[in-house]
């Protein structure tokens, strides 16, 4: 049979990545070895927290009450035993992880020992950090429930040759999703290994990351908080002459601001660099930004911890203090202008943008099948 690869159903992505990127080189037709700035930038993006983030998996089945999966019968999961499954019945096992017999379909709970099927059966695999965006993206309409039974829906019970949901774009990923995923697609293993002669480790880190789709796979939870040597605070710079003042310069702070969050950042960006007004009155309001990713780029909206536990239980008394403490964090981080850019440049926020419309996208399939 060989080795079975499996993705979470919603971000698309593999927790084996993290095991595998530090092996890259080891079977690489190039005789070439990476040197010592190309080692520390993949070991700067593969820390701790991003290796935790990935590896992290919450099983989603029909599971007893004990612990034990409802089936594990090596022929699949039916329609009809589906159908005898109650929503109750239907529970998430957090914190599992790859285990001995990954390579087999297989998942382990970290706590219990359980093991999971997820490859194909009663159960399925998403990665955790991904399920914490699920009941922000789409206001608590698509639960682990509804997943689960949109999956059995469409035969995931079954052994098959499907990597996740059927008539779901998942993006950039989508083609990357093969039995021997590439860790960083975007650039062969040779020009990774050029990268030394940047001489710069952030420049390295930067184009591995995006030019070498690094991102694609990254924990979407890692919220660029702290300032960076990259905020350049914005200089207010004001006309010297009435003359040049167009009617839209003068247009009140509140209209400036709905028009602003209306548009793109390319087209803000333009209107911008009209004048050296514009440029002050847009650039030099945090509030214009912070209206701006509420509108258009909520995945940018930082979540605290508090909320990805609340996540465990989808009970209708937590969803509203899990909008209730996000609401709270919009209050407690200063969403300007520099924090937008750093959410621009983070593959963390990249990725988590490109989960957000995944899940909608989810959310629409189950509808469109009534489930």
């Amino acid at each position: 049979m060989g080795k079975v690869t499996t993705f979470c159903i919603l971000s698309g992505c593999t927790p084996e990545i993290p095991s595998t990127l530090p092996h890259i080189f080891e079977y690489s037709p190039s005789q070439l070895q990476p040197g010592p700035l190309v080692l520390e930038a993949l070991r700067v993006i593969l820390d701790e927290d991003e290796r935790r983030g990935q590896e992290d998996i919450t099983v989603i089945g029909a599971i007893h009450a004990d612990g034990e999966p409802f089936s594990d019968d090596p022929d699949g999961f039916g329609e009809d035993e589906v159908e005898a499954v109650a929503d109750s019945d239907i529970r998430s096992i957090s914190h599992c992880t790859m285990g001995e017999t990954w390579d087999m379909g297989d998942v382990e709970s970290r706590y219990t020992g359980q093991s999971y099927r997820i490859s194909y059966g009663c159960c399925m695999m998403v990665q955790s950090a991904s399920l914490a965006i699920m009941p922000l993206a789409t206001n608590g309409r698509l639960t682990p429930q509804r997943l689960w039974r949109l999956a059995m829906r469409q035969g995931l019970g079954f052994p098959t040759d499907s990597y996740g949901l059927y008539d779901v774009d998942y993006g950039e990923v989508d083609k990357e999703r093969e039995q021997f995923p590439a860790c960083i697609p975007g650039l062969s293993d040779e020009y990774v290994i050029a990268l030394e002669a940047l001489g710069d480790l952030d420049a390295i880190q930067r184009t591995i990351i995006h030019d070498g789709k690094f991102w694609i796979w990254m924990t979407p939870d890692r919220f660029p908080l702290e300032p960076t040597s990259h905020d350049i605070p914005l200089s207010l710079i004001t006309l010297a002459s009435a003359k040049a003042i167009s009617k839209i310069e003068l247009l009140p702070l509140e209209l400036l601001t709905h028009l602003s969050v209306c548009t793109t950042l390319p087209a803000l960006f333009a209107l911008a660099s009209a004048s050296q007004t514009l440029r002050t009155r847009i650039l030099g309001c945090d509030a214009i930004a912070r209206s701006w990713i509420q509108m258009n780029a909520p995945w940018y909206i930082p979540v605290p911890s508090s909320v990805h536990e609340l996540d465990q239980t989808y009970t209708t008394k937590n969803k509203q203090a899990r909008w209730d403490v996000w609401g709270e964090s919009e209050m407690a981080v200063n969403m300007n202008w520099a924090y937008l850019r750093r959410c621009l440049n983070s593959g963390s926020m990249r990725n988590r943008g490109r989960i957000w419309k995944v899940i909608q996208n989810i959310e629409r399939v189950a509808d469109q099948a009534g489930v």
